[in-house]
């Protein structure tokens, strides 16, 4: 009879200390959750439809500076502003392709975040795998903010910089 009692008291810490065990991960899932909302939300801010705008300005700036370009006539402040436009063509071509990659991984991050916490609420899956399961997530998801951040950071640069040469380019043109 002690023996089952004993046997049964063991039984019942390794429930308790896997429960708890549980509990950390799903609080581990609740703030990667909340991660990815904050994502979401600085996803939603981005306003993707002025790229196509500027591809078409900068296209027609350089279409026309074609037919202006004299290379005596341009100084080197000029033939920065020019470079620095090039590379900002180069981004808003690039910019609504990664946007929708962002939003992909989103989806995807936020899919999976359910789908583990059902897993481990329901204890469906190999237990062992959930720790490992809820750290490549939470990697993810820091890896997908960081590079949304960078993302943000420099589709503004680019788009305060475009606004800034906008003179530049008509004055260019008008030549």
């Amino acid at each position: 009879m002690i023996k089952y009692c004993i046997i049964l008291l063991i039984f019942g810490a390794t429930l308790i200390c896997s429960c708890k065990n549980n509990q950390q991960e799903l609080d581990e899932l609740a703030a990667i959750s909340a991660k990815v909302k904050v994502s979401q939300n600085l996803y939603n801010t981005i306003d993707i439809s002025l790229t196509k705008g500027k591809v078409d300005s900068l296209n027609h700036f350089f279409n026309r500076l074609k037919e202006v370009y004299v290379p005596t006539k341009i100084v080197q402040k000029e033939a920065m502003a020019m470079n620095a436009l090039k590379v900002y063509r180069r981004f808003f071509r690039k910019a609504p392709g990664k946007y929708r990659n962002f939003g992909q991984d989103l989806a995807s991050s936020e899919r999976n975040c359910k789908a583990l916490k059902e897993d481990i609420e329901n204890k469906r899956g190999n237990k062992a795998e959930y720790k490992a399961n809820v750290l490549f997530e939470k990697n993810k998801i820091k890896q997908i903010a960081s590079a949304l951040v960078e993302y943000k950071t420099e589709m503004d640069s680019a788009l305060y910089y475009f606004d800034k040469n906008t003179a530049f380019m008509t004055q260019v043109i008008a030549k």
